[in-house]
């Protein structure tokens, strides 16, 4: 049984280690690193990233990432993004991992 991140995806799918997910496009894999739980990737578009932040909130927030060159954090993605609850509406679970 996959380890449960307890965040799900914009259709309300719940997502676990190792599922694949898509972010803005780019594909990677959930992965628990530095202490959270987040998104592996072989490389990050922090602009393109940064880009939608106003197209989906509405709001100017000041960017607040660690700036990673290959993984990114639910937390980050939450709080950028103005998600609530554990729900993150930028992410989408494409495959699950058995």
């Amino acid at each position: 049984m996959s380890e449960i991140t307890n965040i799900s995806d914009c259709n309300g799918n719940s997502i676990c280690v190792g599922d694949t997910v898509v972010l803005f496009g780019m594909v990677g894999t959930v992965c628990f690193e530095c202490g959270a739980y987040g998104i592996g990737f072989n490389q990050i578009d922090w602009e393109l990233i940064e880009g939608n932040i106003y197209e989906i909130t509405g709001c100017n927030n000041n960017p607040s990432f660690c700036y990673n060159n290959n993984f990114i954090s639910f937390w980050e993605l939450l709080w950028n993004f103005n998600c609530e609850e554990n729900y993150c509406i930028v992410v989408e679970k494409i495959s699950q991992q058995n």
